[in-house]
């Protein structure tokens, strides 16, 4: 009896596919850079600004360095933050940062974040970094 029910079993499992989880074939693949954008976001949401911040001027997240060819920061462009547009500013001296909420690092300027760091650390700007 047990032997036939643990047959019955093992032939229903391997016969019923929907019976297993999916495995990481079945899992959807997302864009490196389309799940950082999105973390970005979330981060940004639950973020307490300063009150100074206008709700009719946009909110401004600049990229700082090369990303990866063919990769980009993105958000759709209904999505807003606190009521604001969001901005994507690409720049290449830290002076652009000056009306920036956020400023995103890419790994190229891995070499000098301290510098950036020490360059924006008294400014109301919050830093998120793309180095491992």
């Amino acid at each position: 009896m047990k032997r036939s029910l643990l047959f019955f079993l093992v032939v229903l499992f391997v016969t019923t596919p929907q019976l297993r989880g999916k495995g990481e074939e079945d899992q959807p693949e997302y864009p490196e850079y389309q799940v950082k954008s999105t973390f970005i976001y979330k981060i940004c949401k639950f973020t307490q600004w300063p009150e100074r911040q206008d709700a009719n001027n946009p909110f401004i997240i600049s990229v700082l360095g090369k990303l990866p060819s063919g990769e980009k920061i993105q958000f759709l462009p209904d999505l807003t933050i606190h009521k604001r547009k969001i901005i994507i500013r690409r720049i290449r001296r830290l002076s652009e940062v000056k009306d920036s909420a956020v400023l995103f690092i890419a790994s190229s300027e891995a070499y000098r974040v301290d510098t950036i760091l020490n360059t924006v650390g008294s400014k109301p700007i919050l830093t998120v970094g793309d180095t491992k």
